[in-house]
């Protein structure tokens, strides 16, 4: 296995890369990442390069994108907004088509990195499919819980909250920004986020898609039968994988990557 760190120029910034390749016999498939934001962006890191090994073992490619604002990326992201990110995946997309011939390019999310995934795949041609990984679905939803998450590490921090969700959102629109774990967000970006909503979106341009769900409820989120509706009013080829293990984007230790990678690798076969 193969592990080339370098910059991409994204326009706006230069974006850290990792590619994993295989050493030989390569599928001419690649996995292009998307990661999600702040604190899950950490927890899922682990994971998704034992991902990126396995799936290199197995003869594909996968290109690990930090966004820019994110890892070790330029930029803050109080200055960008998530329009600038789906570009930011296209100059990954640009990248991995000039590095290899007619690749088979698959869009990989986790939660907000899902979203955007949805929101590129459906505008951009050359995507073959989507593995979506616990997918923000509605972004105001989204943002409730990132400002509820936000009071209760104050509450647990500072033994009290500091400002309620509902004085956040009063911050966020007399100053324009709000402070979530170390990094300020602007109102431009909640306003972007509060925008998005799979239900409105058209996904019949798409192929194929694994959705995967992880939570100890045996049968599907209801937020997901919207996906699983609109996959079938799009006749889009949808598998559902339903792992009753806890979200590894939301582990404080050490994460389960062996359910969620033995699945991926199973799908792709």
């Amino acid at each position: 296995m193969i592990q080339e760190p370098f910059f991409i120029d994204g326009g706006g910034a230069r974006l850290y890369s990792v590619l994993f390749m295989p050493e030989k016999d390569f599928s001419n498939k690649v996995f292009l990442f998307c990661h999600p934001l702040f604190e899950e962006k950490k927890a899922s890191h682990r994971v998704l390069v034992e991902l990126a090994r396995k799936l290199a073992d197995t003869g594909h490619a996968s290109l690990m994108l930090d966004l820019r604002a994110c890892g070790d990326s330029e930029g803050n992201v109080q200055d960008f907004i998530p329009s600038n990110w789906l570009e930011d995946i296209r100059s990954g997309m640009s990248c991995l088509q000039k590095r290899f011939q007619n690749p088979r390019i698959s869009l990989l999310g986790i939660r907000f990195g899902a979203a955007l995934a949805v929101q590129f795949a459906t505008r951009e041609h050359g995507i073959e499919d989507l593995i979506l990984i616990d997918p923000v679905v509605q972004g105001q939803a989204y943002l409730n819980e990132v400002l509820q998450q936000k009071y209760i590490r104050e509450m647990m921090t500072f033994g009290e909250a500091r400002s309620d969700v509902d004085a956040m959102s009063a911050e966020l629109g007399k100053n324009g920004k709000l402070d979530i774990d170390g990094t300020m967000i602007s109102s431009g970006f909640f306003d972007e986020v509060k925008a998005i909503d799979i239900e409105r979106q058209d996904l019949s341009s798409l192929k194929r898609m694994l959705l995967i769900q992880q939570s100890p409820r045996k049968s599907l989120l209801p937020v997901y039968e919207i996906i699983q509706r609109k996959c079938h009013d799009g006749n889009v080829n949808l598998e559902i994988s339903l792992l009753t293990v806890p979200p590894f984007w939301k582990a404080v230790d050490m994460a389960d990557s062996e359910t969620v990678c033995k699945t991926i690798l199973a799908w792709c076969r």
